[in-house]
């Protein structure tokens, strides 16, 4: 039986955004995490300045097909239920904001009721 969400407190959970701003939040946090757990400054260093350099070659977020796909997510309310579905327990075990998900999927809609 898997108990991951019972041990999920001795994991650092770090959210990397898409975009520069989102990332340098993200890299600083990682930063603190690696030298917490003994890393070198000088990696730390360059991990920090390789993250927030630019964008990389495989990066999507600015693309059209990803546009396009986020277009079809917004409009579309049977991929959007899809997706909630394949996600949405990721919502539950980690600390992601569900007020950005359609209404149905921001509730405890799978509880079964305590008799």
């Amino acid at each position: 039986m898997c108990n991951f969400d019972k041990e999920l407190e001795k994991w650092d959970l770090l959210m990397i955004g898409s975009d520069l701003e989102e990332r340098k939040s993200s890299t600083l946090h990682l930063a603190n995490i690696l030298k917490r757990q003994g890393f070198k400054d000088s990696l730390v260093d360059k991990i920090k300045k390789d993250m927030t350099i630019g964008e990389t070659p495989h990066g999507t977020h600015k693309s059209s097909h990803r546009q396009e796909a986020e277009r079809q997510i917004r409009e579309d309310p049977y991929i959007r239920d899809l997706l909630h579905k394949i996600y949405f327990f990721d919502y539950v075990v980690f600390p992601f904001r569900r007020d950005v998900l359609d209404e149905k999927y921001q509730t405890n809609f799978w509880k079964t009721p305590e008799v």
